[in-house]
């Protein structure tokens, strides 16, 4: 059997786990929809009487009159960067710093591959999982609303497919920098307590510099700030400058991190 299948079956019911939790949090979301729509204007009323920096760090700016925005407000601004960060985190942790502290990195580079092969084959095993959980995601969110939703509630599909290929960009890109911490530390608990701290770090940035103009700066200091799923929602598409950072910043992560896991004296 392949490395590459070994590891997946090794992850296979953490990655069928993670999709099952997000996209029942989706279709619960969707199924509640239709019982808050005729509450609509009551519950724009109240938003329209929160503190601006409040409305606009949960994306609340066009209230939520529709699926899109319900869904932006309830899910992608909260569960679904929490799913996704956990699942980020913990798999790719598991995936070379828990070898080396338990001792088994002896028994991946007993097999015919390189160095390089085995970094690239170990990060496949996480990128195939966070495909398979936005891809069901993407197709139970599309199911729920052609079934539970009627035709004038319905949003936009390419916008809402541009907000889950943007999602997946986004975690690719912290992946990415956490399989660059794993590679580096050879304690899986300090490289899970370094990506846990990076990652949440980064989404506090991301609220505190929509809560207040002082800090806004410090978008420029997280990923996060390139996922605004109310702004995709509400115009329909997402920036071209957000598709080619998060793509540059995920690749360069890849390779600094193969770079350090071929170069470095790993204690076997």
């Amino acid at each position: 059997m392949s490395l590459f299948k070994r590891m997946l079956q090794l992850h296979a019911m953490s990655i069928l786990s993670f999709s099952s939790i997000s996209a029942l949090y989706m279709l619960l979301i969707i199924w509640i929809f239709p019982t808050f729509a005729d509450k609509m204007d009551a519950m724009n009323e109240l938003i329209s009487g929160m503190p601006a920096g409040f409305i606009q760090a949960f994306g609340l700016e066009a209230g939520m009159g529709s699926l899109g925005e319900f869904l932006s407000s309830k899910y992608y601004d909260m569960i679904f960067i929490i799913i996704l960060s956990i699942y980020s985190i913990m798999i790719t942790n598991q995936l070379i710093s828990q070898f080396i502290d338990r001792g088994s990195m002896a028994y991946l580079l007993a097999t015919p591959y390189s160095r390089v092969k085995i970094a690239l084959i170990q990060f496949s095993v996480f990128l195939t999982g966070l495909l398979t959980i936005m891809i069901v995601t993407t197709i139970v969110g599309i199911w729920g609303q052609s079934t539970i939703v009627t035709n004038s509630d319905q949003m936009d599909l390419q916008a809402f497919l541009e907000v889950n290929v943007i999602g997946t960009l986004v975690f690719f890109a912290i992946g990415s920098m956490n399989f660059l911490l794993s590679c580096l530390l050879d304690d899986e608990k300090k490289a899970l307590g370094a990506a846990s701290l990076v990652v949440f770090l980064m989404y506090g940035f991301d609220i505190i510099a929509k809560l207040t103009e002082k800090l806004s700066w410090l978008e420029y200091a997280t990923i996060f700030s390139f996922f605004q799923a109310s702004d995709i929602l509400r115009s329909g598409s997402a920036s071209v400058d957000s598709y080619i950072w998060l793509i540059v910043i995920g690749f360069v992560a890849l390779s600094i991190s193969i770079w350090i896991f071929k170069k470095r004296d790993l204690p076997l």
